[in-house]
């Protein structure tokens, strides 16, 4: 898209300033539109990380089923002994899944629906608040994945905590 002058006498001048005109136009452009398309992959990898950890916790569940029929299995066929094992790996599985992954799912969904600009009430009925380690987890999320203020600024924390309590 070049400009034409009006004129046909304009001095070389103006066709020069014309023609930076047009290439700091399109740099302008290219810039946009690449830091509009990182957003968007670091978006997308937000959402990774949430069908991830969806993913994670049926694997963890299928895996906890298995240790605890296997468990089952050993006290009806051999002594309650050797169920030990398989019981204590069945804790552990769960501990992670519940402790671990479960609360991770729920904040990277909570910093999903923030950057999509979905309103909290809408995103889930709060059954326990946030604490300010939760609510600096999602903060991190937003400014890792979402760049919706300057990292460090302390804007998406104010952002976040509005957000959360306008319900």
């Amino acid at each position: 898209m070049v400009a034409e002058p009006t004129d046909t006498w304009t001095p070389i001048k103006t066709y020069v300033e014309i023609a930076m005109h047009n290439v700091v136009k399109a740099m302008m452009e290219n810039i946009i539109s690449d830091i509009l398309m990182e957003r968007d992959i670091m978006f997308i990898e937000l959402k990774i990380k949430s069908l991830t950890l969806t993913a994670e916790s049926r694997f963890i569940k299928r895996e906890e089923v298995k240790q605890r029929n296997y468990g089952r299995h050993l006290t009806r066929t051999q002594d309650a002994s050797a169920a030990v094992l398989p019981y204590a790996t069945y804790l552990r599985l769960h501990h992670h899944r519940m402790q671990v992954v479960r609360p991770e799912a729920r904040l990277t969904g909570l910093a999903r629906a923030f950057i999509k600009g979905r309103p909290y009430a809408l995103t889930e009925q709060p059954k326990q608040p946030l604490n300010e380690g939760q609510i600096l987890r999602i903060v991190h999320m937003i400014n890792r994945y979402g760049q919706v203020a300057k990292p460090g600024s302390g804007a998406a924390l104010v952002a976040v905590k509005k957000w959360v309590r306008a319900t």
